[in-house]
């Protein structure tokens, strides 16, 4: 199931409350994630994605991987302005593999660097994508340049997870969590 933080917090304003599953603004936004999603899939990566419960069996996924490892890439988007927030997109090195590929259009043996800039432009991709549907919030909002690590996200403090989605593709799944304040 997707992973949804439903926990109430009192340091939250009562006129947002991100972390309520029965705000409005939060169902909203959860749906924008999924069209920009399947939109940047589908326009640069000439391929289709879907929402998955949890990583099928046999994916591509940074779940799979043992924490001792740390084999994770993780590329972080920082909302600020009217927003403030977090869009964290993470991914195996098999599943960023595939997703260089992709974007880059041909399957390559590609280094560490080629590989982080190709997530880093994907999470761009992703949280440009869901802010540009924000409708008038898009003009008081900046993000950030990405932000590239090689370890598992861990959930800012401070940030309530709006939602935790998965993304199937070409047998990998991504996984993308957006986070606000």
């Amino acid at each position: 199931m997707n992973t949804l933080d439903t926990a109430a917090r009192p340091d939250q304003p009562s006129a947002f409350n991100p972390a309520s599953a029965d705000d409005p603004d939060r169902t909203r936004w959860i749906a924008h994630l999924d069209e920009a999603v399947a939109e940047i899939f589908e326009t640069m990566l000439g391929q289709r994605s879907s929402v998955v419960d949890a990583p099928p069996p046999g994916a591509h996924t940074s779940a799979k991987i043992s924490a001792h490892i740390c084999a994770h890439i993780c590329a972080t988007i920082v909302f600020s302005g009217a927003l403030n927030g977090l869009c964290i997109v993470q991914a195996s090195p098999a599943t960023a593999d595939r997703l260089t590929d992709a974007l880059l259009g041909a399957e390559g043996d590609w280094d560490d660097e080629m590989i982080d800039d190709a997530l880093g432009e994907m999470c761009n991709m992703i949280a440009g994508g869901w802010k540009s549907r924000l409708g008038a919030l898009t003009a008081s909002c900046q993000i950030s340049v990405p932000e590239i690590s090689r370890q598992r996200a861990a959930h800012a403090s401070g940030h309530a997870t709006i939602a935790t989605r998965f993304y199937a593709f070409d047998g990998s799944v991504l996984e993308v969590t957006l986070a606000l304040n």
